[in-house]
């Protein structure tokens, strides 16, 4: 994983006819990534309606 999680391929021994894919850690790294910001912002602004 890259800094802006993207899936970097590692070093593939010549030879070897299978391609990297990223596994379930990564993917669910980037759905969290996604997620995380709109329930953050969504709880904010149903405490702040609350409060009002």
């Amino acid at each position: 994983m890259t800094k802006t999680f993207r899936f970097r391929l590692p070093d593939v021994p010549p030879g070897v006819g299978v391609e990297p894919r990223p596994g379930l850690p990564v993917r669910g790294l980037r759905v969290i990534a996604i997620v995380a910001p709109v329930v953050c912002l969504t709880a904010f602004a149903l405490v702040v309606r609350r409060r009002r």
